[in-house]
């Protein structure tokens, strides 16, 4: 693996549990109410797809 994939990979498991965090405490009901968080979840693909 190079230094790229690596970098690649890290920010993939950083934005992830990142999504987890923001999350692991709400119930969907919350979730939804909450536009910050859905907001900052919804980040997360985008960063790890850009």
């Amino acid at each position: 693996m190079n230094g790229k994939d690596r970098i690649i990979l890290e920010k993939i498991t950083k934005y992830s549990h990142e999504a987890i965090t923001y999350t692991q405490e709400i119930d969907f009901g919350e979730f939804a109410q909450d536009s910050k968080t859905m907001s900052a979840t919804a980040f997360v693909p985008g960063q790890i797809g850009g």
